[in-house]
Parts: structure tokens; C-alpha cells; sequence
């Protein structure tokens, strides 16, 4: 995704924005952002209503973004997509893309999330600071956009003021080569932010995982074993030090470390993966059977969760389907559609009411 420079972009007259009417269309909307800006806001609606939320049925009515901030609150993902893009459809605010872009992250429309942060700051210059443009690098980072997050994270360090705010552009930085394997560049930025903030325990958690990946066992242990004095109950801490106490050999002391990563994060599946295999190197048959049954548990109910996520937006665009081949009168596919739906969802009150209607 190309990213404007930040020292290019002009956000709408407060005046103007303020006072447009509140039926304002899609071609409106290009016309006042072609005016002000480069950027196409109703052209970006019309991405996110195709991309993240299959071109359903936007819902009509007042206080939509209020609606749609209660159905993300609730874990409603696509409603609250469909509820943000009706508003935004009706007014450009900067908070209601705020909130679009929280919903896309959780969604892992990770460059969608990142365009929508990016227009509110065109939007309100109050959302134009260093904190958001590094929450945007974030999400392209997310993306794996990694040229495009660091471009931003070279203006957030342009802009960034004290010792710990540029720390954390160079953290950043380093984060994006390790996520790309470039180990020698990754230890240099993290090296230069502990040159800024010595004491912060999670610098040293990214260089112990940077020379854990070079295969440097021992130091990574010391740098771990450092972080855990600080965070003695962080389970990801826990789990690194057990993980690599593990792949050297020592697999008791990597069960104690492992085990108390598990009764801190019962559900965290790696560690209970890994506690097992320890467990199972020691001799514990029965205790490693456990874990493993329990491993196996989680990963099913973490794929179920994901099919029903994906049940539930097949739903909601059947549901729109049934209804526009009624409305044309086409019973025969209507009939087919919503015998569709209740395969998916037996007791859906909207696909019963329609097939009600079918039949009559």
C-alpha cells in the first residue's frame, strides 16, 4: 500500500467538514476529498464494504457509529464494520475511523486498518500525532508491508521527542527486520535504543529472541534470565527461557519454567505443547498424555472458533441473497438460498421467518 508522506497531507477545513450535510453520497464525498486532499475516502469505503464485509447490506438509520462501536465491543466484527461504513457513508468523522480501523485489526485487515488511521488524521489534525503514526506502521508491519512501516517509523523518529519515545521508533524498526530474518540489522537498532533506555526489560527480550534465532543459546538464556528478574510472571518470558532450556537439552529445567508459563496462561498453546514434549523427554508418560489431550483440545476449539466466525458472515450474506430474490420475486431461489442457511444455522429467527414467507 503506497503511503502518503506525512509533510504532504492537508487535513479538511474544520468548517467544512463540520458542516456537511449529514446525507452527503458516495460522489460527494470523492468530490470533497478530491478538493482538499488525494485521498478517496468514499473509493476506500467501497474497499472495505467489499473486502471485510462482503458487500452485505449497510444498515440505515441514526447513531450508526454509536451502534457499530457497541457491536465491536460485543465481538460483532462484521456488523460493526457495516454499521462504521454506513456512517462514514453518511459523515467523514475522524473518530468513526478510528473505530473502523480498531475493528479491521481485529479482523486482520491489517492495510485496511492502517488506510483508515491514515484518513482520519486527513480528517482532524488532532489524529495526525507520533503515537498514531506508530500504531499505522504497526499495522503495515502486521501486513507485511515492511518498507511501507518503516517509512513511517522514519517520520515518527523525525517527530519523536526524549529518549524513550526515539527507543521506541528504533525498537520498532528492529522489529520489522527481525520479522523478515535480517538478524544483523535487527540487533543494530536494538542495540541502539538499549543505548537510550538501558533498563527496559523489553529490549532485552528482543535481543535474547535475535540471538536465539542466531543459534547463540547461552547469551539468549542470560538476556532471558535477566527479563524474568524484572517480569518474573510474564508467560511469554517463561516460555522463551523453558523453550530454549529445552532445545539445549535440559528438559527438567525447562518443565519447571514451562510449567509455571502454563498455570499463568492456562490456555497459552505453545507453552502446554512444548511442557509436554518436556514432560515426555523426563519420563511422564501420564502427565505429558495430559497435556498433549489438552493441546489438542484448545487447537480444536481455536479452529472452531474460526469456523463459526466464518459461518456467521456466510449468514449474514445468504441472509441478504434470500431477501433481494424475494423482493424479485423469485421464489425458487429463495427457497434454495434459505435452505442454504438453515444448513449453517438450523435456528436463525431470519432465515425461519423467511422460509415462512416462502412457503406461504
Amino acid at each position: 500500500m503506497a503511503t502518503q508522506s506525512e509533510g504532504a497531507r492537508r487535513p479538511v477545513p474544520t468548517s467544512l467538514a463540520g458542516g456537511l450535510p449529514r446525507v452527503i453520497g458516495s460522489i460527494a464525498l470523492a468530490l470533497l476529498f478530491s478538493c482538499g486532499t488525494s485521498v478517496d475516502l468514499s473509493g476506500f469505503l467501497d474497499r472495505v464494504h467489499e473486502s471485510a464485509a462482503q458487500n452485505r447490506a449497510l444498515p440505515e438509520g441514526d447513531d450508526l457509529a454509536e451502534k457499530a462501536l457497541r457491536d465491536a465491543s460485543a465481538g460483532r466484527s462484521l456488523e460493526a464494520v457495516l454499521g462504521y461504513v454506513a456512517a462514514l457513508r453518511k459523515e467523514p468523522h475522524a473518530p468513526t475511523l478510528s473505530g473502523l480501523s480498531a475493528v479491521l485489526d481485529q479482523m486482520k485487515q491489517y492495510e485496511l486498518a492502517a488506510e483508515a488511521y491514515a484518513l482520519a488524521a486527513e480528517l482532524d489534525a488532532s489524529f495526525d500525532t507520533p503515537e498514531r503514526l506508530l500504531a499505522r506502521a504497526d499495522l503495515l508491519r502486521k501486513a507485511k508491508d515492511f518498507e511501507g512501516a518503516r517509512a513511517l517509523a522514519a517520520h515518527y523518529l523525525e517527530r519523536a521527542e526524549g529518549q524513550t519515545a526515539r527507543a521506541r521508533g528504533l525498537l520498532f524498526e528492529g522489529l520489522t527486520y527481525q520479522d523478515e530474518i535480517r538478524l544483523d540489522e535487527a540487533s543494530a537498532r536494538y542495540e541502539q535504543a538499549l543505548e537510550l533506555t538501558p533498563e527496559d526489560p523489553l529490549i532485552w527480550l528482543k535481543i535474547a529472541q535475535v540471538l536465539s534465532l542466531r543459534g547463540e543459546a547461552e547469551p539468549a538464556r542470560e538476556w532471558l534470565q535477566k527479563v524474568l528478574e524484572r517480569t518474573p510472571k510474564d508467560p511469554q518470558v517463561l516460555f522463551e527461557l523453558g523453550k530454549s532450556w529445552l532445545e539445549s537439552g535440559d528438559a527438567e529445567q525447562a518443565a519447571e519454567l514451562l510449567e509455571r508459563a502454563v498455570r499463568l496462561d492456562p490456555r497459552n498453546r505453545r507453552a502446554i505443547f512444548q511442557l509436554a514434549r518436556a514432560q515426555r523427554r523426563l519420563g511422564n508418560e501420564k502427565r505429558a498424555d495430559e497435556l498433549t489431550e489438552r493441546f489438542e483440545s484448545l487447537e480444536a476449539q481455536a479452529n472452531a472458533e474460526h469456523a463459526s466466525e466464518m459461518d456467521q458472515q456466510a449468514v449474514g450474506i445468504l441472509l441478504d441473497k434470500a431477501k433481494s430474490e424475494l423482493e424479485a420475486g423469485n421464489k425458487a431461489a429463495a427457497r434454495e438460498t434459505i435452505h442454504q442457511l438453515l444448513t449453517i444455522a438450523p435456528n436463525n429467527e431470519q432465515a425461519l421467518a423467511l422460509k415462512r414467507k416462502v412457503d406461504q
